[in-house]
């Protein structure tokens, strides 16, 4: 911004939140990012309605772009941390809360989650209204993703079932139905699949596939796949038919290759080993471009296993040596490489294979699991 803009809003300031919002937002954006911290204490941007336009760009942004995520939502912070009339508190208190959430969860995204933990602690200061509100289930639910980073999964899944009940008191399906899926992912990853089987339809039942077309095909492929898994496998070709039909209608990059990596794994259930390794190749290889380090090893570990039932042992370590040449080394790296190191050394010693999997997923998927290994 010139020296000329910022006289001419400086001497704005006592104009209050009379402008409308949206204009608000884009002279608020239009000001440079290191002087934006000063600008959004500004009367002139005095304004809840502009606070819960920021949060809501910030939370469109949260998967795409996490640090610009996290600028919006600070500045929303800012301006809703401004003086307003005692009436307003409980609104207020909303708006702080929820940017202390997307704060968290856009950090946890870049990697930073001890500054994550430290938002969500702030949190908590103004979740001050109704057990069952909005605000609160956005905590859960995003306090939750960070449960599952960490590996704390039982903490996760406590966190989510409060949020179902949340959203089932005030009879907000789609969400309702949003937390069911993630709880069934957790369950399927797991290797629970009776017990995902059973989430996944209900949430496919609360799912709009209009409004949440990615949401919903990623329900139906899980689904399939664990069907596929337990021996259903025309119910699974069914649901592959749907979700490839909402996978049409979806355009967030991360949901369809999200989509793309439960197409190679229902293949692979049903016995489709070539058509597996097509999608699982190609979802390995954008994942390590985007330096998904930990879903990167458990695609990797999906891969070694058709290589295992194709009769080529012998690739999966090239599969390890893709992994240790893509990512610079670290604590995280050496763990998802000593993973697939032992279900390799178990699969040769003739382990079970299932059982093999499953020790390899929760070593990549829980942080502190290599402590027993080292």
């Amino acid at each position: 911004m010139c020296d000329d803009e910022e006289e001419m809003m400086a001497g704005e300031e006592t104009i209050g939140g009379s402008a409308e919002p949206r204009q608000l937002l884009r002279e608020l954006m239009a000001v440079a990012l290191p002087r934006r911290g000063t600008a959004a204490r500004w009367e002139r941007f005095r304004s809840l309605e502009l606070a819960e336009l920021l949060l809501d760009e910030s939370e469109r942004d949260q998967d795409a772009s996490p640090a610009k995520a996290r600028e919006l939502a600070w500045a929303a912070q800012l301006v809703a941390e401004q003086p307003y009339p005692a009436p307003v508190t409980a609104r207020v208190h909303g708006l702080l809360a929820r940017s202390r959430c997307l704060q968290g969860n856009a950090l946890r995204q870049l990697g930073e989650r001890a500054a994550a933990e430290a938002q969500f602690a702030a949190a908590v200061l103004y979740l001050t209204g109704p057990p069952k509100s909005v605000e609160r289930a956005v905590y859960c639910e995003m306090l939750a993703s960070l449960r599952e980073a960490q590996g704390r999964f039982d903490e996760a899944t406590a966190l989510l079932w409060r949020a179902v009940a949340i959203h089932r008191a005030m009879r907000r399906f789609e969400e309702q139905g949003a937390c069911l899926c993630r709880l069934a992912f957790l369950c399927f990853h797991d290797g629970q699949m009776e017990a995902a089987v059973r989430l996944f339809s209900q949430a496919r039942g609360l799912l709009s596939f209009e409004l949440s077309p990615g949401l919903a095909a990623r329900c139906s492929l899980g689904f399939a796949v664990c069907l596929a898994v337990l021996g259903a496998k025309d119910q699974a070709l069914f649901l592959r038919k749907e979700s490839l039909a909402l996978a049409d209608l979806t355009t967030d990059g991360r949901s369809l290759l999200d989509i793309e990596w439960l197409e190679g794994r229902l293949a692979a259930a049903l016995g489709e080993h070539e058509r597996a390794e097509r999608h699982l190749a190609v979802v390995k290889r954008h994942l390590m471009q985007q330096g998904r380090l930990a879903d990167a090893a458990l695609c990797s570990l999906d891969m070694a296993r058709v290589f295992l039932w194709t009769d080529r042992e012998e690739r999966i370590g090239e599969l390890i040596a893709e992994l240790q040449a893509a990512f610079p080394v670290s604590l995280d790296q050496v763990r998802m490489l000593m993973a697939l190191q032992d279900f390799r050394r178990a699969v040769e010693e003739a382990a079970d294979v299932e059982d093999a999997s499953r020790t390899a997923v929760d070593l990549i998927r829980r942080p502190g699991a290599i402590l027993g290994k080292l």
